[in-house]
């Protein structure tokens, strides 16, 4: 609320309110950016990732890296992944993104030769 003893003051407080409400930076959303799942044909126990970012569209234009599975149980243990949000989802065979990979925007219903024995994983865009 503005309040202001002449026609001047109350334009320049509302000048200055509205040049701040131009300035705010958009509020972060939490996205759901993919699931492991312990089996082929996402079967079996899942896990959720999420990741924050300033939007929801196309990965939130974020890139995302988780560098060891073990932390959260699932090294060695995934078979499927569903990317989501619009990402690039890469599972990696070693801790810290390196080795062997597999990776798609699209589901995955078996990782292949990568099938329990990825360790990391990784979103882009």
């Amino acid at each position: 609320m503005i309040v202001a003893d002449s026609a001047a003051a109350y334009k320049e407080q509302y000048t200055a309110l509205a040049q701040k409400s131009r300035n705010i930076e958009p509020l972060a959303v939490t996205l759901v950016i993919g699931t492991l799942y312990d089996d082929i044909n996402y079967g079996g126990g899942s896990k959720i990732f999420t990741g924050s970012a300033n939007s929801g569209a196309n990965c939130g234009g974020t890139t995302f890296t988780f560098h060891d599975l073990s932390t959260v149980g699932w090294s060695n243990r995934a078979s499927a992944m569903k990317p989501s949000s619009g990402c690039n989802m890469t599972i990696w065979e070693n801790v810290g993104n390196t080795g062997a990979q597999n990776g798609s925007k699209a589901n995955i219903a078996w990782l292949g030769a990568l099938s329990d024995k990825g360790k990391s994983l990784s979103w882009k865009p």
